[in-house]
């Protein structure tokens, strides 16, 4: 099973709360993101890792215990939604895969 910790609560977008995780599987680290609003969670890490993977994170065999363990650990969504900044795009640049 992989590991995780948070690095920073990046900001919100369209009333959801990015967050930047470090993973950790087989002793190497790697960048992924959570994204997290009312009735929706979503995770996105690098290529690095899913190469390692041979697949998807989503249809990754660890996914869903990975992914109950991020929602264990971030703050509640109503928490969060009051205390977190909105997004800056000066500091993160947002891709949009649809508009490349």
């Amino acid at each position: 099973m992989a590991d995780f910790d948070i690095i920073e609560y990046m900001g919100q977008v369209d009333g959801g709360v990015f967050v930047l995780l470090s993973i950790n599987l087989n002793g190497k680290f790697y960048e992924g993101v959570f994204y997290y609003k009312e009735n929706t969670v979503a995770l996105t890490v690098e290529q690095k890792l899913e190469d390692l993977l041979s697949c998807e994170i989503e249809d990754w065999p660890g996914y869903n215990d990975l992914m109950i363990s991020i929602i264990k650990k971030v703050l509640p969504y109503e928490q969060a939604k009051n205390i977190v900044n909105d997004f800056d795009e000066k500091v993160y640049k947002i891709i949009y895969k649809d508009k490349q």
